[in-house]
């Protein structure tokens, strides 16, 4: 539930001072100044050495997750295709899955892999590293890594619930929320700054049996959380201060989905996306 500025040019002019050394020498009795270090080139070759700083964050990263007690087979759905998947192993990174060369460059990657690592990084040259925890056995994981902007700064990663389908952040921005879609744990909560879990949320024992937890919707005025649950045809509400379950609102249409409220708060729309109802 983290993107860098983009590194300045390799080629990028040098400083005026440079400039004028290369017009005119420099007096007898004086030395010429020190040349400015070349900086980092995004773009360099795929074989040119990574940054020390980012692999040592790569390898903190990833000594987060505890190691699955047997290997997983799963399989990656990469963009770019030739990022590379990396796993720690005795505290280095080392290949877990190489890239195939089945597919057309500008097509993803589809990888098979087996692991016992808890998650694994992705890295390409002039893209954003990520790094995931383990899909269940069988699923095959979608990651397309991003290109640094400046626009945005990356400022913390954390694991969720299996399948997080939607994130809503509180009326005063200090909180987040996240619907687990394939998961019996219904919602975690977050805060922003420090970014960390705070809090998870749960449905009372007798929904548990059924996943499907889509969208949420925060009603300020009434200080409550409806979350809706496809499986079951329901709607969770929470007390939005505490996090305790009030009530279980059953939905008469298939899959209830997206929540939208009155100016007023005095009524909810839900749209049923198997039924197309609201």
């Amino acid at each position: 539930m983290r993107p860098e500025a983009d590194e300045p040019a390799a080629d990028a002019p040098a400083e005026s001072g440079e400039a004028d050394d290369a017009r005119e020498a420099p007096a007898p009795d004086s030395a010429p100044p020190a040349p400015a270090p070349a900086p980092p080139d995004p773009a360099a070759a795929p074989d040119s050495p990574r940054p020390a700083d980012e692999t040592a964050a790569l390898i903190h990263r990833l000594s987060a997750y505890p190691p699955l007690p047997a290997p997983r087979e799963i399989a990656l759905r990469v963009f770019p295709r030739n990022a590379g998947v990396l796993t720690l192993e005795n505290g280095e990174l080392t290949e877990a899955c190489p890239p195939s060369d089945t597919r057309p460059p500008a097509c993803p990657d589809i990888r098979p892999c087996s692991s016992d690592a808890g998650a694994l990084a992705l890295r390409a040259q002039g893209f954003l590293p990520a790094v995931i925890p383990l899909p269940a056995p069988g699923e095959t994981a979608e990651v397309k890594l991003e290109r640094p902007r400046r626009s945005s700064e990356k400022i913390g990663e954390l694991p969720t619930g299996r399948q997080p389908k939607s994130v809503r952040f509180s009326p005063d921005g200090r909180h987040l929320f996240t619907a687990h879609l394939a998961d019996s744990l219904a919602l975690t909560q977050y805060s922003v700054r420090p970014f960390r879990a705070i809090r998870h949320w749960q449905v009372p024992e007798e929904y548990r049996g059924e996943s499907g937890f889509v969208e949420t919707l925060i009603l300020p005025n009434r200080g409550e959380l409806w979350l809706s649950q496809m499986q079951g045809s329901r709607i969770h509400v929470f007390d939005l201060e505490s996090g305790h379950h009030l009530a279980v609102i059953p939905v008469s249409g298939r899959w209830p989905k997206v929540l939208l409220a009155s100016a007023d708060e005095s009524r909810v729309y839900v749209s049923c996306w198997d039924s197309g109802t609201i």
